[in-house]
C-alpha cells in the first residue's frame, strides 16, 4: 500500500482526492442562509421543469430560453430531494406570493428547497472539477495542476456561483473540462478524451447559450493539431464530427423539449443569444461609479471585463498570471494548451463584450482557464526556486503558501463569498 501511495498514480489519485474534498467542503456549508435575486425564478422553473417531466409533458420542460437545463434539472433534484410530490402541482395559477404561500402551508421553507437544488449544483460542479483533474496533470504536469485546480478550487467568486440556482458556475466548470479534454483527445488522437470534451460541451450548452463557442474552438484545435501533425484531414473531420456527435447527444438526450421540436429548441436558443447580444436589455449596468441606462456604455464597454477580472480576482491568481507571462517563452509541452486557453479566454471575453447586457459573473468561464494558467506560472515559479537553491522543499513550501493564501482570500468572508473583490484593490 505505501509503495503504491508513492507511485505517480497513487500520489495524483491522493491529490485529486484531496481536491475535490476541499473543493466540496468550501462549497456546501451554509447553502440556506442567503438568497440572490434570480434564485426564486430559477426554483420556480425548477418546479415546473420536475412538473413537466413527471407529467410526460415534453414540451412544457423548455422553461428558459438560455435554455438552463442543467440547473432546472439540479433544481428538480432539490426537489425530489425535499418535497417529492411537488411534481403533481399545477403552479402556473399562482403569482409568486401564493407560491411560497403554499410551500409553506405544505410545511417547506423555500430555502430549504433552495438550499438541496444548490446543492445538487454543487456536485454537478464538482463531478466537473474531479473528471477535469487527470487531463489537467497530462497537459499541465502535476504540480501545475495542483496549483492551478487549486486555485480554482478556493477561488472566492468561483466558489460564489458554483453555490447558487444559476447558471454561470454550471456553464464555466462545463467548459472548462470541455477545454482540457479536447486538447488532450486532440494530441494523443484519443476518442475517448474527445468524447469526454463532447459530452461537457453538450451540458455547457444545455446551461447557457455562450458556450456554443465552444465549437469554433474545437475546429480550430483539431485542425491545428491535424494540419502540424499527419495531416490527415480525414480522421480529422472525423474527430471534430464525433466531437460534435457527442454534444448534440447530450443536448437532446437530457432536454425533453428537444424530444418532441429540436428545431424549435435550437432556433429558440438561437435567436435568444443573437438578440441579447444586440441590446434587447432593458435594465441599467452600474460599472466603476457610474450607472449605465439600458447597459449602453460607450468605450467604457472594452474595460468592463478586465477591471471586474482584476476586482474578482485574488492578488494570488494575478501574480500567477505575471509568473506565466515571464516563462511563457520556456513552454514547450505545454504551449498547445496554454495557446488554447489563451485563445479561449480572448474569445470568450470578446463575444461578452460585444454583448450589451454585462455582469461579472459572464466572464466567469475565461477566469477559469485563467485560474490554470496562473497555476502553471506558480509552478514555474516554485520550479525555479527549486533549481536555484536546490532544495525540494522549498517548491512544496511555494506551493503551500500560495494555496494557504488562496484560502485566505475568500474562506473569511463564508458564507457571502460574493462580497469578496481583490484585497490589493482596496477589498470590500
Amino acid at each position: 500500500m505505501t509503495g503504491w501511495l508513492r507511485s505517480e498514480r497513487g500520489a495524483s489519485f491522493v491529490m485529486a482526492t484531496g481536491l475535490v474534498l476541499v473543493f466540496i467542503a468550501v462549497r456546501l456549508p451554509g447553502l440556506g442562509r442567503f438568497v440572490t435575486a434570480d434564485e426564486g425564478l430559477w426554483l420556480r422553473q425548477s418546479g415546473r421543469f420536475l412538473s413537466a417531466v413527471a407529467q410526460g409533458d415534453w414540451a412544457a420542460t423548455e422553461v428558459s430560453q438560455h435554455p438552463g437545463v442543467t440547473t432546472t434539472w439540479a433544481g428538480a433534484l432539490g426537489y425530489m430531494a425535499t418535497f417529492p410530490e411537488y411534481a403533481q402541482v399545477d403552479d402556473e395559477e399562482m403569482s409568486d406570493a401564493q407560491w411560497r404561500q403554499f410551500l409553506r402551508v405544505q410545511g417547506y421553507n423555500p430555502a430549504q428547497i433552495l438550499a438541496a437544488g444548490r446543492a445538487m449544483v454543487v456536485l454537478f460542479c464538482g463531478a466537473a472539477f474531479a473528471a477535469s483533474w487527470p487531463f489537467a496533470v497530462r497537459l499541465l504536469g502535476r504540480r501545475a495542476a495542483l496549483l492551478g485546480m487549486g486555485l480554482l478550487a478556493l477561488d472566492p467568486f468561483s466558489i460564489a456561483h458554483q453555490r447558487l440556482l444559476h447558471q454561470d458556475g454550471l456553464m464555466s466548470a462545463f467548459m472548462l473540462l470541455s477545454v482540457l479534454a479536447l486538447v488532450d483527445g486532440a494530441q494523443r488522437r484519443s476518442r475517448g478524451a474527445l468524447l469526454v470534451s463532447g459530452i461537457a460541451a453538450g451540458l455547457s450548452w444545455l446551461t447557457k447559450s455562450p458556450a456554443w463557442v465552444l465549437v469554433p474552438l474545437a475546429a480550430g484545435v483539431l485542425g491545428w493539431v491535424g494540419w502540424r501533425g499527419t495531416r490527415d484531414w480525414k480522421r480529422t473531420a472525423l474527430d471534430g464530427l464525433f466531437w460534435l456527435g457527442a454534444g448534440l447527444m447530450v443536448f437532446v438526450l437530457l432536454f425533453p423539449a428537444a424530444w418532441v421540436g429540436p428545431g424549435d429548441i435550437f432556433s429558440g436558443v438561437v435567436e435568444y443569444a443573437l438578440s441579447s447580444a444586440e441590446g434587447s436589455y432593458s435594465g441599467s449596468v452600474f460599472f466603476n461609479g457610474q450607472v449605465y441606462p439600458d447597459g449602453e456604455m460607450g468605450v467604457d464597454s472594452a474595460v468592463f471585463y478586465a477591471l471586474n477580472w482584476l476586482w474578482r480576482s485574488t492578488p494570488l491568481t494575478v501574480l500567477g498570471i505575471l509568473a506565466a507571462m515571464t516563462w511563457m517563452r520556456h513552454a514547450k509541452e505545454e504551449k498547445l494548451i496554454l495557446g488554447t486557453i489563451g485563445l479561449y479566454v480572448f474569445g470568450f471575453a470578446l463575444l461578452m463584450t460585444l454583448g450589451v447586457k454585462k455582469f461579472d459573473r459572464y466572464l466567469l468561464p475565461a477566469m477559469f482557464g485563467l485560474l490554470l494558467v496562473a497555476g502553471w506560472g506558480w509552478a514555474q515559479a516554485a520550479a525555479w526556486v527549486e533549481a536555484r537553491w536546490g532544495r525540494r522543499w522549498l517548491a512544496g513550501g511555494v506551493a503551500a503558501g500560495v494555496l494557504g493564501l488562496q484560502a485566505l482570500s475568500g474562506l473569511p468572508h463564508f458564507p457571502y463569498y460574493l462580497t469578496y473583490y481583490n484585497d490589493a484593490l482596496g477589498g470590500d
